[in-house]
């Protein structure tokens, strides 16, 4: 026998799940650019390490240090920009309930074969600082406004 209002109860859920959802796609989009940001210059540029935190893998060849080094740039670590082209091309792709990044630089190809999908993406700890540093506050105004608090 089915419990009073369980379709109600069921119908809220949905409801609520659909509220989360939409919130968090919008603060995801008005947010791809600190998405991105993050991605480029305080995972992949400071200390060259992927989405699964570990650092990109294989290094640089001599030759190409002794071209970033020339530049200015560091050789220690692979940060996968020499002119900025390949950090400019990135772009958050928000699906359903998840988002993914890309790069529409030429390059994206020939850098995904050498490191690999983990280039694009946040790492645990990242996205856990996003969340609570952007998401959770602006889900939870977002509550306020729809219950009236």
């Amino acid at each position: 026998m089915a419990l009073p209002f369980e379709g109600l109860r069921k119908t809220m859920r949905t409801i609520q799940n659909d509220f989360i959802v939409d919130v968090v796609r919008s603060v995801v989009e008005q947010n791809s650019n600190e998405i991105i940001d993050i991605n480029t210059n305080k995972q992949l540029f400071d200390k060259g390490i992927g989405s699964d935190g570990k650092s990109l893998e294989p290094p640089y060849s001599n030759p190409y240090k002794k071209l970033k080094k020339k530049l200015g740039q560091p050789t220690d670590r692979v940060t996968l920009r020499l002119e900025g082209d390949f950090y400019k091309s990135f772009e958050v792709i928000i699906g359903n309930e998840q988002f993914r990044i890309n790069a529409t630089d030429f390059k994206t190809k020939f850098l995904l074969k050498r490191y690999g999908q983990k280039i694009f993406g946040l790492t645990g700890s990242n996205v856990a600082e996003f969340n609570q540093m952007v998401v959770r506050p602006e889900l939870l105004k977002e509550i306020r406004k729809k219950i009236k608090l």
